[in-house]
Order: structure tokens, then C-alpha cells, then sequence
């Protein structure tokens, strides 16, 4: 199953609200199958936090993102962000 979620989607997982709640336990089931993870929350404490557990717990990569999703220029700024972190296009 490791093997088939990143053949299917890729080694990395954009995870909305990835610092608490069901976006953590999302987090953390995707990145015990290996999947790398990007946390994007609003807390930056909060945040780092959830990153640290992860990357001890499963030891796969982490990048983090502290974004208000709610705000105007979010999905660009989304874009953006995946533009740095990954340096692709889209």
C-alpha cells in the first residue's frame, strides 16, 4: 500500500489545516504510508509543532506553510509557495 499511494499521487501531500484535528491525523496516516507532507495552518507555533512530530514519528520530509486559507490572496500565495518549494509551474 506504502508503494501504491505514492505511485498513484506522487511522493508529496498539500495538507490543508495540518497542524490540528483531522488535518494531523490526516497528516499522520499519509505520512506513515511515506508520503513527504506540506502542513499549511494558520498557528505557526502550532505548526512547527505538528512538522517536528511528524518528520520523529514517520521520518519522512516536512515543509510548512503559516496561512490564513481564508484570506483573498491565499491560493496564490499557495501557488506561490508550491512554486519555491518544489520549483515547478502551475
Amino acid at each position: 500500500m506504502t508503494r501504491e499511494l505514492t505511485r498513484i499521487y506522487g511522493p508529496w501531500c498539500i495538507i490543508a489545516g495540518g497542524s490540528d484535528g483531522v488535518g494531523i491525523a490526516f497528516a499522520h496516516g499519509v505520512a506513515a504510508r511515506g508520503m513527504n507532507v506540506v502542513l499549511v495552518a494558520r498557528r505557526v507555533p502550532v505548526l512547527n509543532a505538528a512538522a517536528d512530530e511528524i518528520r520523529q514519528k514517520h521520518g519522512v520530509e516536512v515543509r510548512t506553510l503559516a496561512l490564513d486559507l481564508s484570506r483573498v490572496d491565499a491560493l496564490a500565495e499557495l501557488a506561490h509557495a508550491g512554486r519555491q518549494f518544489f520549483r515547478i509551474q502551475f
